[in-house]
């Protein structure tokens, strides 16, 4: 029963887009998501969500995620990218995983997007692992998973989001053959 999920975003990404043309932040995108791919194993699943996001799912304790993830944005911060003039970047993440999160696929992706919006509060670089302690949020914002009433919308942010980029889990070969890299 081992799972957990990681919710990583390029740090203060609006400013990096409004610097860089939608050209070379695609490349940048996609020359980052195949560095998150080489730092995961074959069987992690690996997508892009949103234009600044990946979410990642392992088969292992939340702990083990936390090092990985603490991994993963440490080499990314010492890596510069090619893509947009020798940018460098920094990564905020949210983690979630069995036993703090029980549930569907959802209420673990709204517990992971929930620890990155409180790693992303704390200011760039940051990492937070879901607690059991913020399950009342999880609840009230997992809604959005169940039918509606006729004539009554979700509330909240992940209303936009959830109908507008659901995400698509591939393994992380088919995810940077998609984005235009291979796995290597």
């Amino acid at each position: 029963k081992e799972a957990s999920l990681i919710y990583l975003q390029v740090d203060q990404f609006e400013q990096l887009a409004g610097r860089l043309k939608d050209e070379a932040i695609e490349s940048l995108i996609k020359e980052l998501a195949q560095f998150i791919d080489r730092q995961f194993r074959e069987q992690d699943l690996l997508c892009r969500f949103g234009p600044a996001g990946f979410v990642i799912g392992l088969l292992v304790r939340p702990e083990e995620a936390m090092v990985v993830t603490q991994r993963v944005a440490a080499a990314a911060r010492k890596k510069v990218f090619a893509a947009g003039s020798a940018t460098k970047l920094t990564l905020g993440a949210g983690i979630a995983g069995y036993p703090d999160v029980q549930g569907t696929a959802v209420q673990y992706f709204v517990a992971a997007e929930i620890a990155l919006q409180q790693a992303q509060s704390r200011g760039r670089n940051q990492i937070v692992r879901y607690e059991p302690a913020m399950q009342a949020r999880v609840q009230a914002e997992s809604t959005v998973d169940r039918p509606l009433a006729a004539g009554r919308r979700p509330r909240g942010h992940l209303r936009h989001r959830r109908e507008s980029r659901s995400p698509q889990w591939l393994p992380p070969a088919q995810a940077a053959a998609r984005l235009g890299g291979r796995r290597g």
